[in-house]
């Protein structure tokens, strides 16, 4: 067997199919197999490899475990199940879009012993269309080594081809990374050199549900440099100043991301001070706006009754969520609200009484916002779903009987 095809697969019901046909497309002079690592996914991905299998049963093999294994846990069991000479991997929402791309890797590395990885260019694309596609690499050169490697990571998972049998055993730690690849990438290159192709042989697809794509900067660039940690005790101790470099570098990016991250958070709450009036007390309520009823209009009366008599209202920002509701019918109901308060009640309306609406936030607005609120006023009728999506669940809740209790926050508002 010269070649086997590693493929790990988990929920890849919209791609598998499109990756598989890249494979059996391949146009080679020697035997190749397929084998398929499916991670026990909660969509059709298993029917669809199990129908593979059925119709290429000389090349496709399938290992199919009873409960969910985790990507590198499936990775290492899937490799170990390869019994070719080269190994070439495919993640099942990736594929190959030229036919002699398995023939032109083994012609190269049969020819070259002094290399053990050879990989191409790929084209890189949001699945949504977010942004243009584009080239992995736009400039790369021939012969690389782990050096390079210990410096970034330019080879595409998709892309890669390496002589089989170089690494015997993965330490525990491996298993705890969020990424594998770089790391397999970087124990293969101990044995050799790294040859390039520069020619687009494979697509690369970026989408929400991506290991590593759903991540954010912090988490990817946090990974990196435990992934570095890990691996300087593990590989020559000659590479160790180069990974020191490479952890200073990824550590230094890091910490210029959160500090641009506190800048940004820090201008987005001043703007939010201003926008909606914050105050020492700022209180919010999350009125269930699709139940606009008699019901609705009491609940939120007898809450503003209570907040206007039972505080010092010049300490009180009440900020109202809105989210499904049209902003006109918001401000209409809160006016016959306030009318009728004083007209009915014959309760005078305080001059520096402050109430906000709150709508369209989005989660840095959130985030930069729940710091400013002391409490939720809980009412009767609630609109669940926007507080799970503010995620306010955690901030403390006042309850009607309470609200005469609340004592002024001393923050320190800067305008």
């Amino acid at each position: 067997m010269k070649v086997s095809v590693l493929m790990t697969t988990y929920n890849h019901e919209n791609y598998i199919t499109q990756s598989l046909e890249s494979v059996l497309m391949q146009q080679v002079n020697f035997e190749y197999e397929v084998v398929i690592g499916e991670d026990y996914s909660t969509d059709n991905t298993r029917k669809i490899v199990i129908d593979y299998q059925r119709n290429y049963p000389e090349k496709i093999r399938l290992l199919l475990p009873d409960k969910n294994i985790g990507v590198h846990k499936n990775f290492m069991n899937t490799l170990q199940a390869c019994q070719g000479q080269y190994i070439a991997v495919l993640e099942g929402d990736d594929y190959w879009i030229s036919p002699d791309k398995l023939q032109r890797q083994v012609d190269f590395l049969d020819e070259h012993p002094e290399y053990v990885i050879c990989f191409h260019n790929a084209i890189i694309f949001w699945q949504d269309n977010r942004q243009p596609p584009g080239l992995f690499r736009h400039k790369q050169k021939e012969t690389s080594s782990i050096e390079d490697l210990l410096i970034e990571n330019f080879i595409p998972t998709a892309s890669v081809m390496y002589r089989s049998g170089l690494i015997k055993n993965f330490p525990e730690w491996f298993y705890e990374l969020s990424m594998g690849d770089w790391v397999i990438h970087i124990f293969n290159a101990q044995y050799g050199n790294i040859w390039y192709i520069n020619e687009v042989m494979s697509a690369y697809r970026l989408h929400s549900q991506g290991a590593w794509t759903s991540k954010s900067d912090e988490q990817r660039l946090s990974a990196i440099i435990q992934m570095f940690s890990n691996i300087k005790g593990y590989i020559d101790i000659k590479y160790k100043e180069t990974i020191n470099k490479s952890i200073n570098y990824y550590s230094n990016g890091l910490d210029y991301l959160l500090k641009q991250k506190e800048s940004e958070k820090s201008s987005l709450s001043d703007n939010l001070c201003k926008i909606l009036s914050l105050r020492n007390i700022n209180l919010i309520i999350f009125p269930n706006w699709e139940e606009i009823n008699d019901f609705l209009y009491k609940n939120l009366k007898i809450t503003l009754i209570t907040l206007i008599t039972q505080q010092d209202i010049s300490q009180v920002t009440i900020l109202i969520e809105i989210t499904n509701v049209d902003i006109e019918d918001a401000e209409s109901i809160l006016s016959d609200i306030l009318f009728s308060i004083s007209l009915e009640e014959n309760i005078e309306m305080p001059e520096d009484l402050s109430i906000s609406f709150v709508s369209n936030m989005d989660q840095k607005e959130w985030a930069a916002l729940l710091p400013w609120i002391y409490a939720r006023i809980s009412l009767d009728i609630e609109n669940k779903e926007a507080i799970i999506q503010a995620q306010a669940q955690n901030i403390p809740v006042c309850y009607m009987e309470n609200i005469s209790n609340i004592q002024a926050k001393q923050i320190n508002l800067e305008y």
